[in-house]
């Protein structure tokens, strides 16, 4: 009840506006008509030709993930050569150099002959190129090929050649201790060279210690002589003295067999020593064994004789 007073005052209060009424539309203003325009004829115009239709090219697939895409570059036009300056003569002078050395090496002429040899052209070369790095190179490689030829020489005993061409490295290359040390491999070469041919003494036949009687008396009765070694051997009967008594010399003595005409026993001279005697056509000289055996007499005799 309360809510419909309310509603019926609130209706008094405020009444309903209603929508204006909608007008109808003026009619549009009549309008003459013009009079129709002249026709003028219009010739037909001419079909041209159609414009070629291009064939679209297919599109080239995408690479597969992971491939690279093919990039074609196109070749470069060829160019003709740039000309090469024309070597300077200096240039041409060394290369020259170069090549006489190269072949002067390839033949073994390493430090022979004079002038020709592969160190003396790479010298010139390097006098006027010190920074030439061939020339250097093929130059210690000669160095090294003379003192092969040095070492083969020593080895084949032709110390002639070993001398020459150690001669000719010295002069080429001064001051260097390695060809300087060739000529005292040369020199130690050479000595057992010598000490290898001479003649090896003969082992002695016969060999024992006696006494040198310098007279008649007996080295046991204090008689005056030298102690030493005596023996035969290569056909020569030979003492030699290594002490004496007091004040007397030292002998050496060498007598060739063939002049020996007796080798025998002392029957008074020191014979109880077993004492003997040597004889040749110009002198007697008497002997006795260190130890007194008698045996060494018969044993030297035999061994002069043979």
């Amino acid at each position: 009840m309360a809510g419909g007073v309310a509603t019926w005052y609130l209706l008094r209060s405020h009444p309903v506006v209603q929508a204006p009424p909608q007008r109808a539309a003026a009619p549009a203003p009549a309008t003459t008509a013009p009079p129709p325009a002249e026709i003028v004829p219009v010739p037909a115009p001419v079909p041209e030709s159609p414009a070629p239709v291009e064939t679209p090219k297919p599109a080239t697939p995408a690479p597969a993930t992971g491939q690279r895409k093919k990039v074609r570059v196109a070749k470069p036009a060829t160019l003709p050569a740039p000309a090469a300056p024309a070597p300077s003569p200096r240039a041409q002078e060394i290369a020259s150099l170069q090549n006489q050395a190269r072949d002067a090496y390839a033949k073994g002429n390493y430090a022979e002959p004079p002038a020709a040899n592969s160190i003396a052209l790479l010298k010139q070369a390097l006098a006027l190129d010190p920074a030439n790095s061939y020339a250097k190179t093929l130059l210690e490689d000669s160095a090294n090929g003379g003192k092969y030829q040095v070492q083969q020489a020593i080895v084949q005993k032709d110390f002639v050649a070993a001398h020459r061409v150690a001669d000719a490295l010295a002069q080429l290359l001064p001051g260097r201790r390695d060809i300087a040390g060739l000529k005292e491999d040369i020199a130690s070469a050479e000595r057992a060279d010598a000490e290898a041919r001479r003649p090896k003494p003969a082992a002695p036949l016969v060999a024992f210690r006696a006494y040198h009687m310098h007279s008649e008396k007996a080295p046991a009765d204090h008689g005056p002589y030298c102690l030493g070694m005596l023996s035969v051997a290569a056909g020569h009967l030979k003492f030699v003295g290594q002490s004496a008594s007091e004040g007397q010399r030292i002998d050496t003595l060498d007598i060739a067999c063939s002049e020996v005409r007796e080798i025998k026993k002392n029957a008074r001279v020191a014979s109880r020593q077993n004492g003997f005697h040597v004889r040749t056509a110009s002198t007697n000289i008497n002997f006795v064994p260190e130890n007194s055996i008698a045996a060494y007499v018969s044993a030297l005799a035999f061994a002069c004789t043979k």
